[in-house]
């Protein structure tokens, strides 16, 4: 890419930092998000506090017109603390999180292209992140969506001169306890690596028991298997089940069946960010907004020929 269009793409996303701090947190932080997953995340995070349930409801809610919580335990018990503020304090610092995980997505995937995490290179990469068609969406709805993909970005980058070799297994891990799909990026990580991630993610959902009992868990299992079963018909869920109709394990065994394919034959970078993106397209609900998703095996990609990662250099270099 040439300077003069790194440049452009910087001031574009100057323009869109200033337009996010002045327009869209402001807007955000105060509308109404009635029937979007904020209010959800506020009510998870209460129960937690309260001891109440956490999926009372969420199967009957889940089919109508209303967004309930349906994610792993921890993430409640990480949005818990937040939730003791009020409503629409709460609010306001959840938008604002969710900004900030939209940049260090865009620096996540500035790693993953093989470039210097430089103010510049980050607001280009801004810039272009909120051209893709769902960023918008996602960021609005106010799910732990952009979150948890900068996690994931960050989880796939390599590490520098073989330090904090297994970094990114443990962050995969743990985002992975947040949302399942991260987790699947395992598969195509070094067994040390993988070895590691797994225990990181045990480790946090057994933590969560110091917080919500195991009838959670249990009551999370059983809503999963009512959804896995069922599926999701609504138009803006584009899952591969949920378009050929086909719901129960099959899916998910092909999900394995293509890590274990990829394992060793290309790059843990991209193979992670490819089999992160088929796992949500396998799952039983992949919602169109997810489309962001692609941009870590196709930053990956631009990077280093994933067909020959062995011969690839470990280290980052900027993009000439």
């Amino acid at each position: 890419m040439s300077p003069p269009v790194r440049r452009v793409l910087a001031v574009c996303g100057a323009v869109l930092l200033l337009a996010h701090l002045v327009y869209w947190l402001p807007g955000h932080a105060t509308r109404n998000t009635d029937g979007l997953d904020e209010p959800g995340l506020y009510e998870a995070g209460s129960r937690v506090l309260r001891h109440a349930p956490l999926y009372e409801g969420a199967a009957e809610a889940f089919y109508s017109s209303r967004a309930p919580y349906i994610y792993p335990p921890p993430l409640a018990v990480v949005v818990a603390p937040l939730a003791a503020l009020p409503a629409r304090a709460f609010q306001g610092v959840w938008y604002a999180l969710v900004l900030a995980g939209f940049w260090a997505y865009a620096a996540g995937l500035v790693r993953l292209v093989g470039a210097r995490v430089s103010v510049a290179n980050v607001l280009g990469a801004g810039f272009l992140l909120q051209l893709v068609p769902g960023t918008a969406v996602s960021m609005s709805f106010g799910n732990a969506d952009v979150i948890v993909w900068a996690l994931c970005a960050w989880s796939l980058v390599p590490p520098l001169k073989n330090r904090f070799a297994s970094g990114g297994a443990a962050l995969a891990g743990v985002a992975g306890a947040l949302k399942v799909f991260p987790g699947w990026s395992l598969l195509a990580k070094p067994r040390r690596d993988m070895a590691v991630g797994v225990g990181v993610a045990v480790a946090v959902c057994l933590a969560t028991l110091a917080v919500v009992p195991v009838s959670d868990w249990i009551a999370w299992v059983r809503l999963m298997g009512q959804v896995g079963a069922r599926g999701m018909s609504w138009h803006t869920n584009v899952s591969l089940p949920a378009l050929l109709g086909v719901h129960g394990l099959a899916p998910m065994i092909v999900a394995v069946a293509a890590g274990i394919a990829l394992r060793g034959r290309v790059a843990p970078e991209f193979g992670g960010g490819l089999l992160m993106a088929l796992g949500l397209w396998l799952s039983p609900i992949c919602w169109w907004h997810y489309l962001p998703v692609l941009l870590m095996p196709a930053a990956s990609a631009v990077r280093l020929n994933p067909l020959r990662f062995r011969q690839a250099q470990s280290s980052l270099t900027p993009i000439p």
